[in-house]
């Protein structure tokens, strides 16, 4: 994407329509799937998201849109100044740069977000995203215990779901110094809240002392260890199948690491938590 295409997407936002091209500096930033751009303005800066078609219909603007109106009503997400079909941007947040996601400030933030009574119109199901992923690629690579495990612990999931963020990894966390934030919030939906707390142990290496303290922080009886790796078995099996399906489709960069530590953790997590033959 070059300054053209930025400029020319820039006129379609109100909020920055008015600002002449010269005075607009941008620097990209990091992301697997869609371009995201830092704008300096004279009004400020700001963060651009260039959204890139979703083939499994995943991912909608509207529903992002909705979900960080949310995160701003909760003050755990940046301010919204425009989303469409295409294009999302945000205010600009400073960072504090300090080593890792703090479990505590972490398991607090998702306490926020999960206990809220918030509704989203769209539902976060991974079991579904799963079949769908697998289905797409045609021969999924999870074994027969693994994906018996997986129809195990569909069958025991909650059945209240509440609103999630559904993609915490690491880099769409953002220290604000008085908060933690979370950014992108392309597949927030209502869903099982041990999802959240899994994926980003899963993703930012959480040891067990540091599960204890996202759990005690989380504040919530029935995010039982037991419940907490449940949610990782489930988030690493699909981990697996979205990055296999990249790989299929030729997308960069190379996940074939990521891609075998996760199925290795899926697999372990599934001989403890599912040790015997299921019940069909």
């Amino acid at each position: 994407m070059d300054r053209d295409e930025v400029i020319a997407a820039l006129r379609r936002i109100p909020a920055l329509a008015g600002v002449a091209p010269e005075r607009i500096e941008f620097s990209r930033l990091g992301g697997l799937t869609n371009a995201n751009l830092k704008l300096e303005t004279p009004d400020g800066a700001f963060a651009l998201q260039m959204r890139v078609p979703d083939p499994e219909g995943y991912r909608s603007g509207a529903a992002t849109a909705d979900a960080l109106r949310m995160a701003d009503r909760l003050d755990i997400g940046p301010k919204l100044v425009h989303a469409d079909d295409r294009i999302i941007v945000t205010r600009w947040i400073t960072r504090v740069e300090r080593l890792g996601i703090d479990p505590r400030r972490a398991g607090s933030l998702f306490a926020r977000l999960h206990q809220s009574g918030e509704r989203l119109d769209r539902r976060f199901d991974p079991f579904d995203a799963a079949r769908r992923y697998a289905d797409a690629l045609g021969r999924s690579p999870l074994s027969a215990t693994l994906t018996d495990a997986l129809a195990r612990a569909e069958r025991g999931a909650p059945a209240k779901p509440v609103p999630i963020h559904g993609d915490p990894v690491p880099e769409n966390f953002v220290d604000a110094g008085d908060r933690l934030l979370l950014l992108d919030w392309e597949y927030a939906g209502m869903g099982d809240p041990a999802w959240d707390l899994a994926y980003l142990s899963l993703e930012a290496g959480y040891t067990a002392d540091d599960e204890t303290q996202l759990r005690a922080a989380y504040r919530d009886p029935r995010m039982t260890i037991e419940r907490l790796a449940t949610a990782k078995m489930v988030a690493a099996s699909v981990a697996v199948l979205w990055g296999r399906l990249r790989a299929k489709r030729g997308q960069p960069p190379d996940l074939s690491a990521w891609i075998a530590t996760r199925l290795r953790q899926a697999e372990a997590l599934a001989s403890v938590l599912y040790p015997g033959p299921g019940s069909g």
